[in-house]
């Protein structure tokens, strides 16, 4: 078996293509900030840039990456629980 790739069976990958032997990692599901509730602190700018930035011409922020790998999940729900307006929710 050495250099042939091994497929394990019944294993789906979250495109929902069968395994090839690589791993892939899950997404976490889609977020927004609603700007009517955001209170322009800047704090999931600070936390997580990668994800957020403020919208230009105004003070409050947005999620502009939402695909972000669910190794992103624990730091991303900590910041919505932070979140003093309540406006990062997910997208339904």
């Amino acid at each position: 078996m050495r250099g042939e790739r091994v497929t394990l069976p019944g294993v789906v990958s979250s495109s929902g293509n069968h395994s090839t032997g690589e791993t892939e990692m899950a997404k976490v599901p889609e977020f927004y900030v609603d700007p009517d509730l955001c209170t322009e602190c800047n704090d999931c700018i600070k936390a997580m840039p990668q994800a957020f930035r403020k919208v230009e011409d105004e003070e409050v922020a947005e999620a502009y990456n939402t695909d972000l790998d669910e190794s992103h999940l624990p730091a991303l729900q900590k910041i919505m629980t932070e979140c003093p307006g309540h406006a990062i929710l997910w997208r339904k």
